[in-house]
């Protein structure tokens, strides 16, 4: 009979379809199985698209080995070699990369793999095996999952590096200082008592503090 061609699929609008149309919406069905996951290191982003695939990945259209430079290609390839083939043989991962230098673009794609592999098992697998996934990469590194915060520290003014500027003043600053501030009762006996011990006279905001002249001073 003709309906034994055809089979009920769960859709309401489409309650009977022929088996051979069934398996091709299974098949688009399985396709739009896809999740989109972020991978950041400093300014360099890597965004990674899984679908259900036989095992894929490429990188701007380009496969993963010719990821440069070669002494990093293996980052990239240890979300992967965590996992095992069994794991990553079900999905296709398509990644893009843009901003930062070599290095920030390695560790934003190893993110987003493991991210994205991560996202894609929960999504449509199961609970227990995200789970799982996610524990064997935390156990190795961290950074495969949680993005790294640090971000480099902008060069400060007055200074070589991003170190800040010491508050402390030179020898001849204190002096100069000493000297917009002259005591009327301080003699040149005590100015050069200041200037011996500049270092331990300085108060907190870097100015001298006003002193009396030291013991045996011929003023006296």
């Amino acid at each position: 009979f003709w309906l034994k061609g055809f089979v009920q699929t769960s859709h309401p609008r489409n309650k009977y379809l022929p088996s051979s149309a069934a398996g091709a919406m299974a098949e688009v069905n399985k396709s739009s199985e896809k999740v989109q996951c972020f991978g950041r290191k400093k300014t360099a982003v890597a965004v990674a698209l899984v679908r259900t695939g036989s095992g894929q990945a490429r990188l701007n259209g380009c496969p993963l080995h010719t990821v440069k430079p070669d002494i990093l290609r293996v980052k990239v390839y240890e979300p992967l070699l965590l996992l095992g083939k069994d794991r990553c043989s079900k999905v296709d991962i398509r990644l893009r990369v843009k901003g930062g230098g070599f290095t920030s673009q390695v560790y934003a794609l190893r993110q987003a793999i493991a991210k994205g592999i991560v996202a894609y098992y929960q999504k449509f697998i199961d609970e227990a095996s995200k789970k799982e996934i996610k524990d064997i990469l935390m156990a190795y590194d961290r950074s495969l999952i949680v993005a790294d915060p640090r971000r480099c520290e902008p060069k400060k003014f007055g200074g070589r590096s991003a170190a800040r500027a010491s508050r402390s003043p030179t020898v001849e600053q204190a002096m100069a200082m000493a000297g917009q501030r002259r005591h009327a009762g301080i003699c040149a006996a005590a100015y050069e008592y200041v200037y011996l011990r500049v270092r331990d006279v300085c108060d907190s905001s870097g100015d001298v503090a006003v002193v009396g002249c030291p013991a045996g001073c011929p003023c006296d």
